[in-house]
């Protein structure tokens, strides 16, 4: 591959990447005022969701904060009762956490709230547009799923 073409993905990934995570917390923070977490706590749902119980370290690397905030980030989230501590029966310094019913009904609840935003949002993109974006989209997690596939496998 032309040394340009990299030089340039790199330009666009660099230029991207911030914009969307700007986009995202700012999205997350629009939809969860006046609600009772913050975007941080709603992270730590979609990861517990996706991933399963998992222990206190490993939330916090996912999460990439230290688990001193980890902790208090559970606490609120044990206290609203989206999720709930597990302690293993043969070390009770191992604890993981998982999301209980209602965080689950939580996230389905943030979901709806997600799609009106964003049903909000495309109502000013013409349909070509919209379906430019699909597709750009897929193209994306395609390579993502891909990169994250074959780091799985070298590190596997």
């Amino acid at each position: 591959m032309k040394e340009s073409v990299i030089d340039q993905m790199i330009d666009s990934f660099s230029t991207l990447i911030p914009i969307c995570i700007k986009a995202i917390k700012q999205i997350q923070s629009e939809i969860l005022q006046g609600h009772d977490i913050s975007p941080v706590h709603m992270q730590i749902m979609f990861i517990l969701n996706h991933e399963g119980p998992l222990n206190m370290s490993t939330l916090g690397k996912k999460l990439m904060a230290p688990k001193p905030n980890v902790t208090v980030f559970i606490d609120k989230l044990i206290e609203l009762g989206y999720v709930e501590r597990l302690y293993d029966v043969s070390d009770r310094r191992i604890i993981s956490v998982k999301l209980t019913d209602n965080g689950r009904n939580r996230i389905a609840e943030h979901m709806k709230d997600l799609k009106n935003y964003f049903k909000d949002i495309v109502k000013r993109y013409s349909e070509k547009d919209l379906e430019m974006l699909k597709h750009s989209l897929d193209d994306i997690n395609f390579f993502v799923e891909k990169y994250k596939n074959k780091k799985e496998n070298n590190n596997g």
